[in-house]
């Protein structure tokens, strides 16, 4: 007898496609197996709304591409540029500007005031509208006080009169400022410090480089040497940081000081003794503060990266260093004289003995070197270009 089990078959297919059809549903979200080509030419099936997150607006590009710096650091930064522009107005501008313009005692006072009081608000105007970073602030500083000096110097070298010299020094001391204001934007604080750095040691060297050639030249052939050299050395400071193949830093530059310093020590020790010309000091202790320069360049700024506050320890441990040096060569009779060679070398070892134990001490981070330029080329612009594609194409990129 055959038993006809088509209707118990049925049952089970039913079943079987029920608990298929539940499992299916139960899966969240439900899988599905899906074909490129299929996708593209089948209607998809609707998706449950899922509200997208909030979008996040990427910081704009600053004014050198450099991302700018938070609102609040930023507002620092300003701040700080406009307390530091009011003091150089109510000691530089101010005065300057009232001396150039008059010679009565009551027109200089009214003036002076008002000058003062203005450089605030111009400042803050001049902050609101231009983005001043960190290493702007301190520029415009620095070169406000150089730029002012330089004036006075270059005047004086001219023999301008009073009345000259004030305004020279109002035009150099704005100038300054207006120039690092327009021109520091884009620099580190690396280049920044740099820059100055390079400016001082340069104007020293034209004032060392007066009395070498002539011990008899005038005071103001040495002013004007001295304060044009100064500016020459802006654009080589700048040259060094940017160009190097490893990072400067404002620590770094520190360091460079402490090496000048050392280095100048150092060389003491040839004309601490007897009654040396004006010229021979001058060359020895002008070598001597390059030499310490290039050393400190090749041991302390192209292995490490050091921080402000690290330069400040090397310059604090060469100076505790020299300090115990001297020291040691009074007390021990090595040194007859408060000034002799014995007393310099004796400084000069201690100062490095110092720089040693500081950065074998607070251990500098490595030097992190610097991005080297890259020119890269674009397929997918090339691509675009030669199958002549509507809109703007990148062919090459220039990253440096």
């Amino acid at each position: 007898m055959t038993e006809n089990r088509e209707p118990y078959t049925s049952s089970l297919s039913f079943l079987a496609i029920v608990l298929a059809a539940a499992s299916a549903a139960a899966q969240n979200p439900p899988r599905r197996l899906e074909l490129s080509d299929t996708v593209r030419s089948a209607p998809r099936a609707e998706r449950p709304f899922v509200p997208a997150p909030p979008a996040v607006k990427a910081p704009a590009k600053g004014p050198a591409g450099n991302t700018p710096v938070p609102k609040r650091i930023e507002s620092i930064f300003q701040k700080t540029f406009v307390r530091d522009q009011t003091i150089l107005g109510l000691f530089a501008y101010a005065p300057s500007f009232a001396s150039a313009v008059t010679t009565s005692p009551v027109a200089w006072g009214a003036t002076y005031l008002v000058m003062g009081g203005g450089t605030y608000f111009a400042a803050t105007a001049l902050s609101r509208d231009l983005a001043i970073n960190e290493p702007t602030s301190w520029l415009a500083t620095q070169t406000a006080v150089r730029g002012g000096l330089s004036g006075w110097a270059l005047a004086y070298a001219a023999s301008a009169d009073r009345s000259h010299r004030a305004g020279a020094i109002l035009l150099g001391s704005l100038g300054g400022a207006a120039g690092a204001v327009a021109l520091g934007r884009g620099m580190t604080e690396g280049e920044v410090a740099a820059s100055v750095f390079v400016a001082d040691l340069s104007a020293l060297g034209g004032l060392a480089a007066t009395h070498m050639v002539s011990s008899f030249a005038g005071t103001r052939t040495r002013a004007g040497t001295a304060a044009l050299a100064g500016l020459i050395g802006y654009p080589l400071g700048y040259w060094y940081a940017s160009r190097a193949s490893y990072r400067v830093s404002a620590g770094d530059v520190t360091t460079l000081w402490t090496g000048a310093a050392i280095g100048a020590t150092a060389a003491g020790t040839a004309v601490a003794s007897g009654h040396p010309s004006a010229g021979a000091v001058a060359a020895a202790l002008t070598a001597g503060a390059l030499g310490g320069t290039l050393l400190a360049d090749r041991f302390l700024v192209r292995p490490y990266d050091h921080s402000p506050e690290d330069g400040q320890f090397v310059a604090l441990g060469a100076a505790a260093g020299g300090l115990i040096g001297a020291g040691v060569g009074i007390l021990t009779g090595v040194a007859h004289n408060r000034l002799s060679p014995a007393t310099a070398a004796l400084t000069a070892v201690g100062a490095v003995a110092g720089v040693v134990f500081v950065e074998t001490w607070k251990a500098p981070p490595g030097d992190a070197g610097r991005k080297l330029a890259r020119l890269e080329l674009s397929p997918a612009g090339v691509i675009a270009t030669a199958t002549g594609s509507a809109g703007t194409h990148t062919i090459l990129r220039w990253t440096f």
